[in-house]
């Protein structure tokens, strides 16, 4: 299973039944802002770190679900992530310089790098790839 949702309830639903049934799985974190595909990796999930999505992700596993609540734990669920700090879009105001941080979202017209996160995409389904061919 290939995990790439950006809702923490629904994320997280979906890890704690996949762990609970056991199924094998990987989960996305957030590509909002990055734009270094260098440091993209994948570590266990209570490994991961710099990733605001999987950090909120984190503590709702370990609320709602029981996860293991000390720093650094493994989780047993392999994760994509990006420490790297997201790039937020700015604009000036009122033609001022002083600036303000706009949201990564479409309302402003702002998305995420398409390569960027393609190589999200890419690194979990070759991972998932490499799982399969060590089973075998």
């Amino acid at each position: 299973m290939v995990d790439a949702i950006d809702s923490i309830k629904h994320k997280s639903l979906l890890i704690a039944l996949c762990k609970q049934k056991d199924i094998n799985m990987i989960t996305i974190g957030g590509a909002g802002g990055k734009v270094n595909i260098a440091d993209i990796q994948v570590k266990d999930l209570g490994r991961s770190y710099d990733d605001r999505l999987l950090c909120k992700l984190r503590k709702e596993l370990r609320n709602k679900y029981g996860f293991p609540r000390f720093k650094n734990k493994k989780f047993h669920i392999p994760c994509v992530f990006s420490p790297e700090m997201p790039e937020l879009p700015w604009c000036e105001v009122d033609g001022k310089e002083q600036k303000t941080s706009l949201k990564l979202d479409c309302n402003n017209g702002f998305g995420t790098d398409m390569t960027v996160v393609s190589i999200f995409g890419i690194t979990a389904a070759h991972y998932v790839i490499q799982c399969i061919i060590e089973k075998d």
